[in-house]
């Protein structure tokens, strides 16, 4: 049985890796899938999306931002297997993203369409 959302988007990502864990529900600005396909190509190795959209609700059971993008289809979390996730954070500012949090010590990176900041959390080793 294949699941409602389990259509390809583009050449690397399926609408399913952006949808609410919980309910299943999507939202997702198409400029997030251009921006991680375009990274993808230039990292070339695979992005493994860990949160894409989310309601307010599983905002809010997860202990999200109260305003954050993810519930607006406008934030991604992420991780990719590199040894230098802090450049991937920066390459993600260049190709577009306007914030962008990288976490070193729990190997991933948010980056969203909004507000602007970049982050870099935990040791760099």
């Amino acid at each position: 049985m294949v699941r409602e959302n389990d259509i390809w988007i583009s050449q690397h990502f399926r609408l399913l890796e952006f949808e609410d864990h919980r309910t299943r529900e999507v939202k997702i600005d198409p400029r997030i899938v251009v921006f991680l396909e375009y990274l993808r190509t230039v990292l070339g190795r695979p992005i493994f999306v860990t949160s894409g959209y989310r309601t307010p609700e599983t905002n809010r059971e997860i202990g999200g931002a109260w305003d954050s993008r993810h519930m607006l289809g406008r934030a991604v979390d992420f991780t990719v297997d590199v040894k230098d996730l802090a450049k991937v954070g920066e390459m993600c500012r260049k190709i577009g993203f306007t914030g962008v949090e990288v976490d070193l010590d729990r190997n991933y990176i948010h980056a969203e369409i909004g507000k602007e900041f970049f982050v870099i959390k935990g040791d760099r080793k």
